[in-house]
């Protein structure tokens, strides 16, 4: 089992930890921020067709924004910030208000955050842009319900959202179509850092790929390890061993209710 950037800052991940993996059964190993952006990466070229332009992927969680840029199913460029969807709606949008100055306030500050790394992420450097997990998800399907985009995400569509949402006044009176009732709490937050994203790096428009950090955790353990033990033992090393029970950390069943119970929140 993977944990991912709620446990990486959680205060009492230590506890959370100890009462999951007995739970669960399995160890609980928590990744780097570079670590997750390559298995994202990772999920999400297996979920693309087999082209070879250079791809910028780009995954919004909970708590943390992974950026990638690479070609096939090859990580090149990797990093991670602190910007997520329910951490900047907490922050910015608190009781669900959806204000002007929310909004300002939200994508100012993930914008300056996104300056740290620009210069590793300039427009030549990749062809496609792509977004992966629920809040990008979330947002292609509401804008193209909507009919505020076609097909993609694009900064046009979400200004239209964000205009929406304004004139909503509070999340509780926002009823958009393809809006689930479970994004809804931090769509604001979500949409925020995307609009920033995009006018941080130059993008025009965003395709989705439905892979993410889960199929890439099962394509690393299940093709890219035993490779590596095959390359070992070919050269006469001692592999190491394989992790046992290698997933994510979601909050579902029993680790769901230990994760409440212990005030960590989920990657979304």
């Amino acid at each position: 089992m993977v944990g991912t950037n709620t446990l990486r800052v959680a205060k009492n991940a230590p506890d959370f930890i100890a009462r999951a993996e007995e739970l669960l059964g399995f160890p609980i190993e928590i990744i780097a921020g570079r670590e997750e952006a390559r298995l994202i990466y990772l999920g999400a070229a297996h979920s693309l067709p087999a082209t070879k332009e250079r791809r910028l992927v780009v995954d919004i969680g909970g708590g943390s924004t992974e950026f990638i840029i690479g070609s096939q199913f090859k990580a090149q460029v990797t990093e991670s910030l602190p910007l997520g969807c329910v951490s900047y709606s907490l922050r910015f949008f608190p009781d669900g208000k959806l204000g002007k100055t929310n909004f300002r306030d939200a994508i100012l500050t993930a914008r300056n955050e996104i300056q740290r790394i620009t210069h590793s992420y300039p427009p030549q450097e990749w062809q496609l842009a792509v977004g992966t997990s629920g809040t990008a998800r979330s947002l292609r399907d509401i804008l193209e319900l909507n009919d505020w985009s076609a097909s993609d995400i694009t900064l046009q569509g979400m200004e239209k959202l964000k205009a929406e949402l304004i004139k909503r006044d509070n999340i509780k009176y926002v009823n958009l179509n393809g809006l689930k009732a479970d994004r809804a709490p931090v769509l604001a937050g979500g949409l925020a850092v995307m609009i920033a994203i995009f006018e941080e790096l130059s993008i025009d428009k965003m395709i989705v790929a439905e892979g993410a950090l889960r199929d890439g955790v099962l394509y690393d353990l299940l093709v890219v390890a035993p490779r590596k033990r095959h390359a070992r033992l070919h050269r006469g090393l001692v592999p190491a061993p394989l992790p046992c029970g290698y997933g994510t950390v979601r909050a579902r069943d029993g680790v769901g209710r230990t994760a409440v119970s212990h005030g960590v929140r989920r990657r979304v």
